[in-house]
């Protein structure tokens, strides 16, 4: 799965926001060299997804039983 955030009309991959809150960082670094700050209830609300989640060279992998949860978020 490859996936992006928005801030504003930046963007940035999904796996960096999972990166940055692994690391407790609540701020992610953007294209222009800016930085985007994460919203405080991304961690609690992405934990279970990132948890199960597999980081890969493409993007974010999870099994097929996980997608309808992944959808719901």
């Amino acid at each position: 799965m490859k996936a992006e955030v928005h801030f504003g009309d930046q963007k940035v991959d999904l796996q960096a926001v999972r990166r940055a809150l692994r690391k407790k960082e609540r701020y992610v670094k953007l294209a222009d060299g800016s930085v985007g700050q994460i919203p405080e209830d991304w961690l609690e609300r992405y934990k279970k997804l990132f948890d199960l989640a597999e980081e890969t060279e493409t993007g974010l992998r999870v099994h097929d039983y996980h997608l309808p949860w992944w959808i719901r978020c």
